[in-house]
């Protein structure tokens, strides 16, 4: 009566355990995989300095435009905000 009902044959009730480990080990790499991946975009540093760099830049330059600072503070300050990027 058990034969009628089982397809598989002796020797193959192990794909379905092997699979389904198989998925769950696929499963958990691609979770440590994604935290891996946005542990490093949080800690990079080269894309946080350059978006505020870049901005006091354009302020440095407006206020030179604006006259609030003379040609020699503008060009000390300019070489201040370069160095650190």
């Amino acid at each position: 009566m058990y034969r009628m009902y089982y397809d598989g044959g002796p020797g193959h009730y192990w794909f379905g355990p092997l699979a389904m480990m198989l998925v769950f080990w696929l499963v958990i790499a691609l979770v440590a995989w994604a935290v891996w991946r946005n542990i490093g975009h949080h800690h990079h540093s080269d894309a946080a300095p350059s978006a505020p760099t870049s901005a006091a830049v354009e302020a440095l330059k407006m206020r030179f435009a604006k006259g609030e600072i003379d040609e020699d503070e503008f060009h000390r300050r300019l070489t201040l905000l370069q160095s650190t990027t």
